[in-house]
């Protein structure tokens, strides 16, 4: 059961730049801008566990997964530190981080 859960929503107009790195595009895309729609952070407690949640919406397919460049770029967007989540829990046009 989740408890002390808290959400808030950044609708987002700014661009973020790729590395390149990502597992997914290495052949295919050097870095790309990719724009940012919105960020939502969900903060909550569950098992005596501390989770933080992140969802962007974004412009592009689902395999910028793993690219550094974004994952520090949001980062440094909310002012708090993630890193990709697992791959099933991205999407095109939504990337899932978590701290």
């Amino acid at each position: 059961m989740r408890q002390n859960e808290t959400q808030k929503t950044i609708e987002s107009r700014i661009a973020v730049e790729t590395t390149g790195d990502s597992y997914w595009r290495k052949s295919e895309i050097e870095s790309e801008i990719v724009s940012i729609h919105s960020i939502t952070i969900r903060e909550y407690d569950m098992d005596d566990e501390h989770y933080f949640d992140v969802y962007v919406s974004h412009s592009a397919d689902w395999t910028i997964y793993t690219d550094s460049g974004f994952e520090r770029n949001i980062s440094n967007a909310i002012g708090h530190e993630v890193r990709w989540s697992e791959q099933g829990m991205q999407e095109n046009g939504m990337a899932h981080l978590e701290a």
